[in-house]
This record gives structure tokens, C-alpha cells and sequence, in this order.
């Protein structure tokens, strides 16, 4: 079936107003590694880089809600107390247990052994 021009110009002005877009430059050699990981997981190139930028927006929200969360770069603190740390985040124990990424998003967040102590207490419920 063809489509009208008022159909088109209607399509234009809805994605105008919906979408942004945003170019990505990619050296050939790194669009190719993409186009791979895409097909990989049996998703399109713009899918994968969908769900990749998700995926990091998630991670750095987790990393936001501890209270001390810190860019990389940001100096060693003395640690504080594990009830403080968790007073306005509660990680996702169940989560914690099977998801891998999770686990060190968390012990970035709140170090080794605290992060050994939420497993262990995964662990036993």
C-alpha cells in the first residue's frame, strides 16, 4: 500500500518531536567489532548501543545512590560504618547473588568485605 505525503510529513513531524539523534563517529575496525557483539546477541547495532547505554545509566545510578560514591579519581576515605552506607541504599540481595556485573558494582561501592558480608547474608536466607 503506498503511503500519502500527508502520512509522511505526519511520520516526520511525530519523530521530530519524539527522538533525538545523536551521530556516532566509529573507527571501521571498531564498528565491525560492534556490528559482532550486536549479531552476537541477536540485536541490531542501534539495539546494542540502546541497551549498552541502559545498562552503564543503570550502573552509575547505583553507584549515585550510596552515599559515598565517588568518581575514580576521587581520593581514598576512611571507611565509614556499614550502617551508614546502607541507610538510603539497600542493595538487592537476591540480585547480588546472581549477577556477577552487580557484585562489582557494589563492591566498588561499598568494598570487599562489606560486599562479602551482603553475599553471606544473601546466602543464608
Amino acid at each position: 500500500m503506498a503511503t500519502s505525503d500527508a502520512h509522511k510529513q505526519a511520520t516526520i513531524r511525530y519523530a521530530s518531536k519524539t527522538y533525538k539523534r545523536v551521530p556516532l563517529d566509529l573507527r571501521r575496525e571498531d564498528y565491525t567489532r560492534l556490528q559482532e557483539a550486536a549479531a552476537a546477541t541477536s540485536l541490531s547495532v542501534n539495539g546494542y548501543i540502546k541497551a549498552a547505554i541502559a545498562e552503564k545509566i543503570s550502573r552509575d545510578s547505583i553507584r549515585s545512590a550510596a552515599p559515598d560514591a565517588e568518581g575514580p579519581a576521587a581520593p581514598a576515605a576512611e571507611p565509614e560504618p556499614s550502617s551508614q552506607k546502607t541507610k538510603n541504599y539497600t542493595p538487592d540481595l537476591q540480585r547480588l547473588l546472581t549477577d556477577a556485573r552487580y557484585q562489582l558494582d557494589i563492591m566498588d561501592i561499598y568494598g570487599q568485605e562489606q560486599t562479602q558480608r551482603l553475599l553471606d547474608q544473601a546466602r543464608s536466607k
